[in-house]
């Protein structure tokens, strides 16, 4: 009991302390060993670790030792996430932590190597693609993705990826398409090295592709990604159709959203591009349009003529901000309009522009 005949902190269990510890980064949560006896050990069975190098500011040699402390002296149980953000200053170092991760039968895993060049060439650990217990899986770095030639991850339901270079053809249809899988974010990743590639993981559920932006249009070098959604409910493409996007046996879709930007010099080859997605969409119920994607549809006429049926779509939402108008000046708004016969409901919603 405390001097006020309260009790205090230490009288909570063990268990419940640990839980409220795993709510702070582990430089913070090792930090309390010094609070009494009874903290002195509790962070080492803590089953959520994450080490942010920006924390050290520019004290790399202390945050490299500072994670491999924690690394060696805590206990043998598993570790349920493990989240590292840090420059490769030490390859070789950092796949040592990331293998004692997956060695405690790891089922998150955040890295994000983001910062500095070094991240170009850094080779994952062999062990991370077979692990046996991993259902979450986010990376973010610079340059090729390396992956092996055989990636199980069996029990791996999410994947994001961020900023990688796509290596070839094989390895990435293989991560693409793992079994298991149900939801995909593909961020700012460079398909530069692929001609074609299918996605269709056969329990995808949940799939969010945002372009990275480029000065160069690749025309017949763009990359072919077809898209079998047999499961999928939500999808999401945001970018300039610097790639070529089609969705395919898309039944189950009931929401989805569509933006294009970079446009400039481009207009009728995004126009064609943007035809063919909406075309995929004929079975969505929900759908939100950026007016980009109507402005550019009405730089191709022709087409209009043709619009693709809506037949399931109920709920069509249009953004707006100051930069762009709704789209109700766009023939290709009306054409659409016209094309789904079981539309209920139009709405609009306001995109706000911070500046920081």
């Amino acid at each position: 009991m405390d001097d006020s005949g309260g009790k205090s902190i230490n009288d909570l269990p063990d268990v419940l302390l640990r839980h409220i510890l795993s709510f702070l980064v582990t430089r913070d949560a090792v930090r309390t060993s010094i609070l009494s006896r009874k903290w002195e050990h509790l962070w080492k069975s803590l089953s959520n670790l994450e080490f942010h190098q920006y924390l050290f500011k520019a004290k790399t040699t202390i945050f490299m030792n500072s994670v491999e402390r924690v690394l060696l002296l805590r206990d043998s149980s598993n570790i349920e996430k493990f989240t590292l953000t840090c420059r490769i200053d030490d390859a070789t170092r950092t796949r040592i932590w990331v293998s004692a991760a997956v060695n405690r039968n790891v089922k998150e895993l955040c890295v994000d190597f983001s910062e500095g060049d070094e991240s170009e060439s850094f080779v994952f650990p062999l062990c991370l693609f077979t692990c046996a217990t991993l259902t979450k899986l986010e990376i973010t770095s610079h340059g090729v993705l390396r992956l092996p030639s055989s990636i199980p991850l069996p029990c791996l339901k999410i994947l994001s990826l961020q900023h990688v270079v796509f290596p070839d053809e094989d390895s990435t249809q293989q991560i693409l398409n793992l079994r298991t899988l149900e939801e995909l974010e593909i961020c700012f990743c460079d398909w530069k090295n692929l001609k074609a590639i299918t996605i269709s993981a056969p329990k995808l559920r949940s799939l969010d592709i945002y372009e990275m932006r480029r000065s160069n249009l690749r025309g017949s070098d763009a990359c072919h990604v077809m898209i079998f959604g047999t499961a999928l409910t939500f999808f999401s493409l945001s970018g300039g159709f610097w790639d070529d996007y089609c969705l395919f046996k898309s039944s189950s879709l009931v929401e989805a959203y569509f933006d294009v930007d970079g446009c400039e010099g481009r207009s009728r080859e995004i126009a064609y591009r943007a035809y063919k997605h909406i075309a995929g969409l004929s079975t969505v119920k929900h759908l939100t349009l950026d007016p980009a994607v109507l402005k550019a549809l009405d730089c191709a006429p022709e087409l209009l003529a043709h619009p693709p049926t809506l037949m399931n779509l109920t709920s069509l939402r249009l953004s707006e901000s100051l930069f762009h108008r709704p789209g109700l000046h766009c023939d290709s708004f009306w054409h659409i309009l016209y094309s789904s016969p079981h539309l209920k409901a139009l709405s609009f919603y306001r995109v706000t522009s911070w500046t920081l």
